[in-house]
């Protein structure tokens, strides 16, 4: 497993994967573990940010520039279409981040019901 490391420090992503693999009690629990401890989440992040990077430098481009007319009026658009695609990745993201705590923590459920029904028979099954 290569583990991420700048300077010689690894990020707190990589760290919080690291306690997970060893904290891991499942199969699924070591796959995202190991995803995460590998830089997984880092490297999203760090695409995110120059995606924001370059949205910035597109609106000052334009607030710059507004005055010319000679200079194209495209920063608008490119700046609605690295945000669109953030929203998109955002929300894909917190859609697996829960998907992700489920098989890190568990679900808890409660088997109820009158005695002698076979609660015992299907939580042994």
């Amino acid at each position: 497993m290569a583990l991420p490391f700048l300077n010689g420090k690894m990020d707190l992503s990589s760290l919080e994967g690291l306690s997970d693999l060893i904290a891991a009690q499942t199969e699924e629990q070591r796959k995202q573990a190991l995803s995460l401890a590998g830089g997984y989440l880092a490297q999203h992040i760090d695409i995110w940010r120059k995606s924001l990077i370059e949205a910035l430098s597109y609106l000052e481009a334009d607030l710059d520039f507004s005055d010319e007319r000679d200079v194209e009026n495209s920063e608008k658009t490119e700046t609605y279409a690295i945000i669109q695609r953030l929203k998109e990745d955002f929300k894909h993201a917190l859609k697996e981040s829960y998907r992700g705590e489920i098989i890190r923590n568990g679900v808890s459920i409660a088997l109820i019901g009158a005695p002698n029904v076979g609660k015992s028979t299907l939580l042994n099954k």
